[in-house]
């Protein structure tokens, strides 16, 4: 079996506290500049400094009220470890990206006009399209977080039943990557037909960080099963990523003639890995799973 080294648990209330504070600055970063935008067009401030101070004034009040509610609240870690609705979270960056990035254009063609003044409203609209891409940065540093300190509390040493390392399937990998890079050259195309070709300068290295994420979504993992559910853990170099998943959540487990294909409930994505990794355990790991989950032929 291979062991690896177990990543170091955060202490329960340094980890509320750090879950907090992320949660914090998201919300804020999210809804300040949106709030402070709607003040500006309806009070008619004219004045960019103060707009500015208002949006300070405003992510402060907003991000402190988000880490007092979040900071104990067991019910919204349990929504981010659950189903597919979590992964929104880091998307909704997008959304100020898409309603502000006239106003960023505005900004830049107003700087090359000598003597022009930028628009109060064009400035925190064009600093919440720049938040917009923060957020989904730190959208998803609060999902990890949140799944991590789910994933610390719920599996302890001393419940542990086995562990394991393996990767995904070697054939499910290439597809996956395959489809991947195909939707990226897809979307670049598309760009500098219906766009210009200078939209490709600019996207191709979005195209590229999908692709690397990708990759490293589909590395190596730890396995941990304990009697109240299975644990995952994705290593990186400078962050662990683990999620728990509740025996409720798992229906059932197959073999293949390369993976181990276990089935979640709905519509939520199975957990693959392959069965040349665990091959001197295999046996003992397969035992471990029909304890709690029951196993389909096929």
């Amino acid at each position: 079996m291979k062991d690896s080294e177990q990543p170091t648990a955060v202490p329960p209330d340094q980890a509320n506290t750090q879950f907090a504070v992320i949660a914090g600055c998201y919300v804020a970063a999210l809804v300040a500049p949106t709030l402070t935008l709607w003040a500006v067009e309806y009070v008619q401030i004219r004045s960019r400094l103060l707009a500015l101070g208002m949006m300070g004034v405003v992510a402060i009040v907003v991000g402190a009220s988000t880490v007092s509610v979040a900071g104990d609240n067991e019910g919204l870690l349990s929504w981010l470890n659950t189903g597919w609705l979590p992964w929104l979270f880091p998307v909704a960056g997008i959304l100020p990206v898409i309603a502000y990035h006239f106003s960023l254009i505005e900004v830049f063609a107003t700087l090359l006009v000598e003597g022009a003044s930028i628009p109060v409203t064009s400035l925190v609209a064009s600093i919440a399209f720049v938040l917009g891409i923060v957020v989904a940065f730190v959208g998803e540093i609060a999902l990890r977080a949140a799944r991590n300190q789910i994933a610390c509390s719920a599996t302890r040493a001393e419940d542990l039943t086995i562990k394991w390392s393996a990767k995904w399937p070697r054939s499910h990998k290439l597809n996956i990557l395959v489809i991947v890079v195909l939707a990226g050259i897809s979307l670049l195309a598309v760009l500098a037909v219906t766009v210009a070709p200078v939209s490709v300068v600019f996207t191709g290295p979005f195209v590229l960080i999908l692709v690397l994420v990708t990759r490293m979504f589909l590395s190596e993992r730890e396995f941990e099963l304990t009697p109240t559910g299975l644990s995952h853990a994705r290593s990186g170099t400078l962050y662990t990523h683990r999620q728990f998943l509740p025996w409720s959540e798992i229906e059932s487990f197959t073999l293949s003639d390369d993976a181990v294909v276990l089935h979640r409930e709905g519509l939520l994505p199975s957990i693959r890995f392959s069965r040349s990794d665990i091959r001197p355990d295999e046996e003992e790991i397969l035992a471990a799973l029909e304890e709690h989950v029951s196993r389909q032929f096929r």
